[in-house]
């Protein structure tokens, strides 16, 4: 029996703990920490940490894969900007998760008068 270094408490069952979240690179680990905090620790502690906005762009620009092998991408879909509301921004990536392209998505005018139809698509890069 040991005691847990989170809720002090004489524990038989620990578990190796990430003090850095192994979602995102981290690589030292401890084992006093019993089971439960552990858990704990994990699904109220550091799903907060490795879900802020700067920590999962970071991981989308370096390519760190989480627990389920996965890049986080919160890139994906498209956005607007106050500039060109009628206009949306959209992002691609790579096979490895890297940002490849990001463009306005083309917008197209189309325009009939007297039995002539004008289409006029613009692209924005």
């Amino acid at each position: 029996m040991a005691v847990c270094i989170i809720c002090r408490e004489e524990k038989q069952n620990f578990s190796i703990e990430h003090v850095i979240p192994g979602s995102i690179n981290g690589y030292y680990t401890i084992n006093s920490i019993c089971v439960d905090c552990n858990s704990f620790m994990g699904s109220r502690i550091d799903i907060e940490l490795i879900n802020l906005a700067a920590v999962q762009f970071k991981r989308l620009e370096l390519g760190i894969k989480g627990n389920s092998g996965k890049i986080p991408n919160q890139l994906i879909g498209s956005v607007t900007s106050d500039d060109f509301p009628n206009e949306k921004l959209v992002t691609r990536l790579d096979e490895n998760g890297k940002i490849i392209v990001t463009q306005m998505s083309p917008k197209v005018e189309i325009q009939e008068r007297d039995g002539i139809i004008k289409i006029s698509l613009y692209l924005f890069l």
